[in-house]
């Protein structure tokens, strides 16, 4: 069989016109989908962050008088970053609570000698550091308990050896909390390394109480036994030509492939789970189940 088919050239032009929209829009993004990062946690919402943010502010202008008695000079502290994080290590370097001091200033010039990288401390810069670190965890502990967390202490230890925050093999998701000491025109960061579990009450994240696998699996259960489902009565089923399938009119019978008295099929999601017989009951159809539906 052939055809023959004249198109004008501005229907053409149409046709092309008509495609050229449909696949330019087809996978435009959603204006309102913003992007998400799986290498870093989400454990708290936007509105959680900026919470955590707040009371970082608080604590950096407690920082900033405990530090400036401490060391007997002005020591503006100010946030920084606030970032979530996955570890599995924690190197020294990054440890939960890592703070770079210039001692050569805050010692008065009795380390007036360049500092090397991995020198071993003097017993002065050595007491010094445990006590500006006990006044930073004391700072800390006040504002985390002001505002619902949890008490923080101090184990007064210096350590060069890698910090281990989480068991081998396991990650924990952790927040960064970033300060900086401007002195001049150079920003002295230091930063605090948190479990992100121990921040969620100052965050204001409220976990419901801890529950069994079987308590959950039950609950799911009891969901998905509610869930409705489409059932369906076959009472039989037959093959007809196109021709005779075209050429029924009303009165017309239809013969089944399924023999009076045979039981009728329930179907469910395509497969048949059980057999049963019609019944009526005060003017509806009904079916009585005579059998259940072995599995295969």
């Amino acid at each position: 069989m052939s055809m023959n088919m004249q198109i004008d050239t501005e229907t053409i032009q149409a046709l092309l016109q008509t495609a050229q929209r449909t696949r330019s829009t087809r996978f435009e993004k959603p204006g309102d989908v913003m992007p998400f990062d799986f290498h870093v946690p989400h454990r708290f919402a936007p509105e959680q962050v900026q919470r955590l943010r707040d009371v970082a502010e608080v604590l950096a202008r407690d920082l900033t008088a405990t530090l400036s008695a401490t060391l007997q000079g002005a020591f503006p502290i100010t946030l920084g970053e606030f970032r979530e994080l996955y570890v599995s290590r924690q190197p020294a370097s990054d440890g939960a609570c890592f703070v770079p001091l210039n001692f050569t200033k805050l010692l008065g010039g009795l380390a007036d000698a360049e500092i090397e990288e991995g020198r071993t401390l003097s017993s002065l810069e050595n007491d010094l550091l445990l006590d500006v670190t006990e006044k930073v965890v004391a700072a800390v502990s006040h504002v985390s308990k002001d505002n619902g967390g949890p008490d923080v202490t101090h184990t007064p230890t210096v350590s060069t050896d890698p910090i281990e925050l989480v068991e081998e093999g396991q990650i924990a998701d952790l927040c960064r909390i970033t300060f900086q000491r401007n002195e001049g025109d150079k920003a002295l960061p230091f930063s605090l390394v948190v479990l992100s579990e121990l921040l969620e009450p100052i965050a204001g994240v409220v976990r419901p109480p801890e529950r069994s696998t079987d308590e959950i699996r039950q609950d799911i259960l009891a969901h998905v036994k509610s869930v409705p489902m489409k059932v369906n009565v076959r009472l039989g089923t037959v093959n007809v030509s196109m021709r005779d399938l075209v050429s029924l009119e009303t009165g017309d019978v239809i013969l089944l492939q399924r023999p009076i008295g045979e039981p009728i099929d329930v179907i469910v999601s395509g497969k048949t789970i059980m057999t049963g017989q019609p019944v009526q009951h005060h003017g509806w159809y009904g079916l009585q189940i005579l059998r259940m539906k072995e599995d295969d």
